[in-house]
């Protein structure tokens, strides 16, 4: 009797973390736009950091250029993420015009667009947590945030491309 308790009690617990983690699945999921909203806020602030590394000196801390290549990294990464995005609508776009899958089809296929959109909204939240990490590093490393009308266009015209 005890044994059953026990393992009764482990079922129910394993029972309440699927649960939750299906749940937050889910939220995810549907939350996809203001996981984008988030790396749009996020890349605002960080490039605030990124004008006040444009006017800092030119000899920078070896801190400071590892940032800058960290947070290049990131970027490539994000640009990945939003150009895999992009290209799935085109693709989905063209699919639905050509009518070349049935509906029970793609629903179990691994292009169902929620499935799809979890797995880009994971991949983004993991560049956002990357970025946040990355922000809250920049003071550390004697970076000050700047305003955004003083960085480079350069910098600017890459972070919106980023975030459009």
């Amino acid at each position: 009797m005890a044994v059953e308790s026990v393992l009764t009690f482990a079922a129910e617990g394993i029972l309440t973390k699927l649960t939750d983690l299906a749940a937050h699945e889910i939220s995810l999921a549907w939350g996809f736009k203001a996981e984008l909203k988030r790396l749009r806020k996020t890349l605002s602030t960080i490039e605030g950091y990124l004008a006040d590394v444009a006017q800092g000196p030119q000899g920078r801390s070896k801190s400071v250029e590892d940032w800058v290549t960290n947070l290049k990294r990131l970027a490539q990464d994000a640009d990945d993420v939003l150009d895999e995005f992009n290209y799935e609508l085109l693709r989905r776009k063209v699919e639905i015009r050509n009518h070349m899958k049935k509906k029970v089809l793609n629903f179990f296929s691994l292009s169902n667009p929620v499935a799809f959109r979890l797995k880009i909204a994971h991949k983004i939240q993991k560049i956002n947590a990357s970025l946040v990490d990355l922000k809250s590093e920049a003071p550390v490393i004697g970076l000050v945030s700047r305003q955004i009308d003083a960085a480079p266009q350069g910098m600017r015209t890459h972070a919106n491309r980023l975030i459009s």
